[in-house]
Formats: C-alpha cells, sequence, structure tokens
C-alpha cells in the first residue's frame, strides 16, 4: 500500500552499547589481549582492564516505556533495524505486542542484515558478559535453557512469532 512515513513520529534509538541493544551489565570488564589479569602478560599495560557498560536493553527499554506513555492508542507501528539494530527486532516486537495486547493496532517488522554472533566460543566466554537474560526473560524466553545454542537467535524469532501470530521481514 501508499504508506507516508513522513506522517509518522520517529524514534531512533541509537546504537553504542556493544550489546546489540541486549545488554543489562553497566559494569563488564574486558581485559587486553592476552591479559588475563594478573599483571604478568608480557606486555606494557600491567593488567589493565576496560569496562564496558552493555546497558542496551536498558535503553531499549525505556525508550519503549516512553512510546508507551506518550502513545496509548496507535493504529500502525513500524519498528525497523539493520545490523545490530536487526538483532533485537524480535524482544522489540514481543514487548510491544505484549504492551498492545489486543487493541486494533498493526505492527511491522523489517530487520535488515540482524548481527548474530552465535558460535559456541561466543555464547560462552563473550554473551554472558551481556547479561541478556534480562531482556529475554521479560519476554518470557527461557533464556537459561538455550543460551549456549548456536541456534539461539532463531529460536528468539521462532519465539516471538509464535507467541504474537503477526508478521516480520527478514532481509538479509
Amino acid at each position: 500500500g501508499d504508506v507516508d512515513f513522513s506522517t509518522y513520529t520517529t524514534v531512533v534509538i541509537p546504537y553504542c552499547t556493544q550489546d546489540v541493544h541486549m545488554g543489562d551489565e553497566p559494569n563488564a570488564t574486558y581485559y587486553d589481549d592476552d591479559d588475563n589479569g594478573d599483571g604478568d602478560n608480557g606486555n606494557d599495560n600491567n593488567g589493565s582492564a576496560d569496562a564496558i557498560h552493555h546497558v542496551g536493553a536498558h535503553n531499549m527499554y525505556r525508550t519503549l516505556q516512553w512510546v508507551f506513555e506518550n502513545f496509548p492508542n496507535p493504529s500502525q507501528i513500524f519498528v525497523t533495524g539493520c545490523s545490530a539494530g536487526g538483532t533485537p527486532q524480535p524482544v522489540i516486537y514481543d514487548l510491544i505486542n505484549t504492551h498492545y495486547g489486543e487493541q486494533a493496532v498493526n505492527i511491522d517488522v523489517i530487520m535488515d542484515s540482524p548481527v548474530y554472533l552465535t558460535p559456541s566460543y561466543f555464547l560462552q566466554n563473550y554473551f554472558p558478559n551481556w547479561n541478556a537474560g534480562t531482556i529475554l526473560k521479560k519476554i518470557g524466553f527461557d533464556f537459561d535453557t538455550y543460551r549456549n545454542e548456536e541456534s539461539f537467535p532463531d529460536l528468539i524469532l521462532d519465539y516471538a512469532l509464535k507467541r504474537r501470530r503477526r508478521r516480520i521481514i527478514l532481509v538479509s
């Protein structure tokens, strides 16, 4: 159909937390290459570590709360994201659907090239630093059972679609 997006309110959630909008760990610590924190790694950074504030889920959820407060009865919602912004779309979709329930609101989602870094090594060694379970448990996803599955992203997408029977378009 003919959709005039110039009549829509645009809400942007910038990406700056290195957790594909799903993190809830404000004090994740990463050590420099070959640095396990013991200060004896053969380089000159003396056990230095970098703290990263993985609060993307918090930022996303608070933004959605603002949307819910300011748009109590929307007729149409269009959500999109590419790359890291595409990755959390099933979660965002589920949160929006849950909030608006059975209201007559059309929700369309386009995920463009979502980032799914799910090799076992990543899932076991880095993904826990994000504390993504907080936001995934909020939608009822069984994070503890599936967090080490390489098909993790597909499982979240399938879960959201089965719960809400609306459509998500995946462009890859």
